[in-house]
């Protein structure tokens, strides 16, 4: 975005110098292009751009390979490359806070991590943790609302929410240094396209699609339904009747196909030896399907699995999955999961991770916005929320349970709760009718 500062000042006779600093935040799925070359954000993208009514610099920080994690750099001229990013704001700062800005952004772009990490880590360590950085190293704060006094303070050490576009609020939160200042401007665009995934790092809503793949509306359902056909052919081939399982094994196999890019139309199933079933894809390539394991998974749990291969393999922060059980947690859940995981000691285990994740939620603490911070005291992990008396502990001196009994317990509290939330909209939709009746 460009700024004709004479045009908002025409009155400014002595041409005092204006400075602002625009913040972008590019929804998943904003167009990008470099050259003649376009492609589209997968993620998301968060950075900044200062003007001093003569030049522009940008700065957004991002990965050297594209991945998940490892060696990031600093990039110039984002704001010319992202084209019509979903919201920015525009502030006009003082030239101590441009210089500020332009510090920042400079060091590094020489590779200078004085004031931040270039590792690259996804959750913890991203685009939007670097322009908060910047944005705290100029004193730009977000603030926060005092539960005493309803006073809203400054936090100076704000590292963002982990989806782009929750950042919204907390950049409206920041006050501004010239408050009349005709250059302080928002701006908004129309999301753009976006695929299944896109949208769940997108919106704060509940998953526009099924659980499971057996129903039509889901996007994978194609596949499974390709992936029943060939179960179907093989049961009928060998004599096997087809049951429940048959239709578990089809969700695993068509997981299976979306990890491997196996064309299962032309593929051909046979049964193996120890529980195995024998996958020959048409180039020739074998592969095989522990039918023990495929039969014991849920239908939602192989569903959450295949959706989590759209990603690239990639949970929804844009990290690897290093545990392939994590698949079956739902996507605020895996949220959550990493919050923890990253403000945990590193000698913590998934399992234990996992155990604080399900306490956490049974005790309130359900999104990774609800999460103030993780203190570790002795044997004791203590897991405190946002609001007052909204906390769990953990005592790590006992054995933790197994990561697949916690994933069991959290899928039985899911489903309680969305019973409940189902129980208090009928209560609702009763109570509106009585009152119309």
């Amino acid at each position: 975005m460009s700024h004709r500062f004479d045009d908002w000042h025409p009155h400014n006779p002595a041409k005092e110098q204006l400075y602002t600093v625009t913040i972008y935040l590019a929804a998943p799925g904003t167009p990008i292009k470099q050259g003649e070359e376009e492609t589209r954000s997968r993620a998301g993208h968060m950075y900044y751009m200062i003007n001093d009514g003569k030049t522009e610099k940008a700065y957004g920080f991002s990965p050297i390979e594209s991945g998940a994690s490892g060696p990031g750099h600093v990039v110039e001229n984002e704001h010319l490359k992202y084209q019509n990013p979903a919201y920015s704001r525009t502030i006009q700062i003082t030239a101590q806070q441009y210089e500020k800005f332009k510090e920042y952004g400079e060091t590094g772009a020489r590779g200078d991590e004085t004031y931040f990490n270039l590792e690259y880590g996804g959750l913890r360590n991203s685009c939007i943790d670097f322009t908060w950085g910047a944005l705290n190293h100029a004193g730009l704060h977000t603030t926060r609302q005092s539960l005493l006094n309803r006073t809203p303070r400054p936090v100076t050490d704000f590292e963002g929410d982990v989806k782009v576009l929750d950042n919204k609020e907390h950049l409206q939160r920041i006050p501004a240094p010239f408050p009349d200042s005709k250059l302080n401007q928002e701006t908004e665009n129309p999301l753009p396209e976006r695929d299944w995934l896109q949208r769940q790092l997108t919106e704060n809503q509940p998953d526009p699609y099924p659980p499971d793949f057996r129903d039509p509306a889901h996007p994978g359902h194609l596949p499974f339904a390709t992936a029943l056909s060939a179960v179907r052919r093989m049961e009928r081939a060998n004599g096997i009747v087809p049951g429940p399982h048959s239709e578990k094994l089809a969700g695993a196999l068509a997981v299976k196909a979306a990890q491997e890019d196996i064309d299962l139309g032309n593929a051909q199933l046979s049964l193996e030896g120890n529980g195995q079933l024998g996958l020959l894809g048409h180039d020739g390539r074998r592969h095989a399907l522990d039918t023990q394991q495929a039969i014991r998974g849920t239908m939602e749990a192989h569903t959450a699995a295949w959706n989590q291969t759209q990603a690239g393999s990639t949970n929804p922060s844009g990290q690897a999955l290093a545990n392939p059980l994590l698949a079956r947690l739902p996507v605020n859940d895996r949220l959550l999961f990493e919050r923890i995981r990253d403000d945990s000691p590193a000698d913590i285990d998934d399992a234990r991770v996992m155990q604080a994740m399900y306490q956490a939620k049974q005790n309130g603490i359900r999104q990774p916005e609800q999460l103030d911070q993780i203190v570790f005291s002795g044997d004791k992990l203590l897991i405190l929320g946002n609001t007052p008396g909204y906390r769990a502990t953990i005592d790590t001196a006992e054995q933790a349970p197994g990561m697949q009994e916690t994933l069991g317990r959290n899928d039985a509290l899911n489903r309680q709760l969305a019973q409940q939330q189902d129980a208090e909209a009928q209560s609702r939709q009763q109570a509106h009718a009585m009152r119309m009746g």
